[in-house]
């Protein structure tokens, strides 16, 4: 009986397909907003990459399938305080429903503040932490996987 022949999972850093977040990985994300709808359960639409607060700029507006603006900041390093503040202002700004954060990995902290900020925000605000990560077996392409890891419902 012939043995199969398996490969085995490599992981792959976020960072050695998207060198640059603003200029590699914030155009793949917007073009694959599919992706990141499916992840969540939601129905996302990209509007625009960098969109313009004034002196800052939010990786993607998005809207949702009722049309309302959603948020979207990544980083491909671990999470930061400075990105959760970054989030929450152009959510302001935006007067987005949804916020939603893209990070490699995310501090147990930060997990924690979507939560708090989950509970403690009007029932239509929804906040999501999600992971980004990727894998190849052998020499195939790498596979983004996008994981939530801190979610309304948490």
């Amino acid at each position: 009986m012939a043995r199969p022949q398996l490969g085995s999972i490599q992981h792959v850093r976020p960072r050695d397909i998207w060198p640059y977040e603003d200029l590699d990985f914030t155009p793949w994300l917007a073009a694959n907003i599919h992706l990141l709808g499916e992840a969540l359960g939601m129905e996302l639409e990209a509007v625009t990459t960098e969109a313009s607060t004034g002196n800052f700029s939010l990786d993607i507006l998005a809207r949702d399938r009722n049309g309302a603006y959603v948020a979207i900041e990544n980083q491909l390093e671990w999470s930061d305080n400075s990105h959760l503040g970054q989030t929450l202002t152009y959510a302001g700004h935006f007067n987005a429903r949804t916020l939603i954060w893209v990070a490699p990995k995310f501090y147990d902290v930060h997990r924690a503040a979507i939560d708090w900020l989950n509970r403690h925000t009007a029932d239509e605000i929804k906040i999501y932490g999600v992971e980004v990560s990727a894998i190849k077996i052998g020499e195939s392409l790498p596979s983004v996987i996008l994981r939530p890891v801190a979610t309304p419902a948490s």
